[in-house]
């Protein structure tokens, strides 16, 4: 990682739900707090790996504080005593709890040259490259999904300063049309940015196991 650029990779999570009511896709999640938190360890240890000299921005949006994540960490931002919060992460469309959580946090990437949007669940691998990411400085960088350039994965992301107000923009733009839907993050993310604002890539290095299905993820 070239030491001249500041890195964080910022993490949003909902460990512990406030209500077990159904996303309109599915179950809220099969995993327990427990095992969800275990995952997210992961996701952090993976980060310390791969990347140790980055900072990590940690959000919980949960029932929960947790002090020894709150400990791995350069910066957590718990908010899940505010009521908006709640409401967003207790919706029955996770992407509206995503997109508040981010929305009120992204102020703290703007000490950084380049920021990583890492799942909470999700660990990087061995195919992680930092400079397939970062060689682009004026595009959002993510997984090509479909082969087709129509569709980027929001598991994870980069994004680089240039491309910080775009980013929130576009999470703004699709804002109010999030609630009592099933359409998720990635879906708003790409009709706020427009597919030339980003690049696409064929792998960007992550493994988990999706909170829905079990079904394991690799990219």
């Amino acid at each position: 990682m070239a030491n001249n650029k500041k890195v964080c990779f910022f993490v949003v999570s909902v460990i512990q739900p406030h209500t077990s009511i159904p996303f309109t896709y599915g179950c809220r999640s099969v995993f327990s707090p427990e095992e969800r938190r275990t995952q997210t360890i992961k996701s952090i240890q993976s980060i310390k790996q791969y990347f140790p000299q980055a900072d990590i921005i940690f959000v919980e949006g949960g029932a929960t504080y947790d002090d020894e994540i709150r400990k791995l960490v350069k910066k957590y931002l718990y908010l899940g005593q505010y009521l908006l919060c709640k409401r967003a992460v207790s919706n029955v469309s996770k992407a509206w709890g995503e997109l508040v959580l981010t929305i009120l946090t992204i102020f703290t990437w703007l000490k950084y040259d380049y920021t990583f949007k890492l799942s909470g669940r999700y660990w990087l691998n061995g195919n992680v490259d930092y400079q397939i990411f970062t060689r682009n400085t004026t595009r959002v960088t993510g997984l090509d999904i479909y082969g087709d350039n129509t569709q980027i994965s929001t598991r994870f992301i980069g994004v680089p300063r240039s491309c910080y107000f775009r980013y929130i923009y576009a999470l703004i733009r699709r804002f109010w049309r999030v609630p009592n839907s099933n359409t998720v993050y990635e879906a708003y993310l790409l009709k706020g940015l427009s597919c030339d604002k980003i690049n696409f890539i064929p792998t960007i290095g992550v493994t988990g196991f999706t909170g829905v299905t079990n079904e394991l993820i690799e990219e």
